[in-house]
């Protein structure tokens, strides 16, 4: 029949279109019932964490008193607020064996390594945005690990071409932008920017989430009279920094005549004599 073709592609659609729709209404549930439940167990993960340290009912009734005493202390202020804070560590000092500490500081640091570990694959990610050149191989690299920073488990690597399939929690509009670096094309200034800009929004975001992860972490340590720099490795996280600006060159060839910085002109001197001589 002429034209078959087309309405037997045309049914397929639709069918695809129609169970697509009938999906929707179970996958919002499915996904609604998984942020549920990752919500009350990050509710409830610093008692579990208590449970999992063997610790006596005593010792965790103590440590709940030193830190009430120690949150007590923080509200006042001069004179009173330091010995309050001195009763406070006095409260919490002795609930912990000596010897017993380091074992438990070792899983308090473990305890914030296995929850901060998507935090941590988002800052390396960001560090490569940040430290990325502005060429062929660093707009690679410098899409790259933003599509890491939004989804941190893709298995896509530097040099492939990336799909839908293998960075599931990439838009697919990236992936194409990806594919096309890939191929020898360059990002614009503007774009560059723009990816760079929103890295960071993205660092933002998963830095909270490293907060709020120490600060209950540290308010639990420093209750049981714990160090906690033997907890974690700085006493807050550091944003990335990204590579230093490349040194202008001192040379410029402009009609076959090379032309050289005098030692004694800025950057703004010298980028105002190349433009005197024709230099782009």
């Amino acid at each position: 029949m002429p034209g078959g073709d087309k309405v037997i592609t045309s049914a397929i659609a639709l069918e695809g279109e129609r169970r697509a729709k009938e999906k929707q209404p179970y996958e919002i549930l499915k996904l609604s019932s998984e942020a549920i439940i990752k919500e009350q167990e990050a509710k409830f993960a610093p008692d579990k964490f208590l449970t999992e340290l063997n610790l006596t009912k005593e010792q965790i009734e103590q440590a709940k008193a030193a830190r009430r005493a120690s949150d007590a202390a923080a509200k006042k202020s001069g004179a009173e607020a330091a010995r309050a804070d001195a009763e406070a560590k006095q409260m919490s000092a002795g609930i912990i064996p000596v010897d017993k500490r380091p074992e438990l500081e070792t899983k308090f640091r473990k305890e914030y390594n296995d929850q901060t570990k998507p935090y941590q694959e988002v800052k390396s990610a960001y560090g490569r945005v940040l430290s990325s050149e502005d060429s062929a191989v660093g707009d690679l690299s410098l899409i790259f690990g933003y599509m890491k920073m939004l989804d941190p488990g893709s298995v896509v690597r530097e040099g492939e071409f990336a799909t839908a399939q293998n960075a599931a929690g990439v838009p697919e509009r990236i992936t194409n932008i990806y594919n096309k670096v890939a191929t020898g094309q360059r990002l614009s200034p503007s774009q560059r920017e723009s990816f760079k800009g929103q890295a960071k929004g993205l660092y933002n975001s998963a830095l909270e989430g490293e907060k709020t992860v120490r600060t209950g972490l540290e308010r639990i340590s420093k209750g049981y009279g714990l160090n906690t720099e033997n907890i974690f490795y700085s006493a807050t996280e550091q944003a990335p920094v990204g590579a230093p600006p490349a040194p202008a060159a001192n040379t410029v060839k402009v009609g076959g005549q090379t032309y050289t910085r005098p030692a004694n002109f800025s950057d703004a001197q010298w980028a105002a004599y190349k433009q005197s001589v024709g230099a782009k």
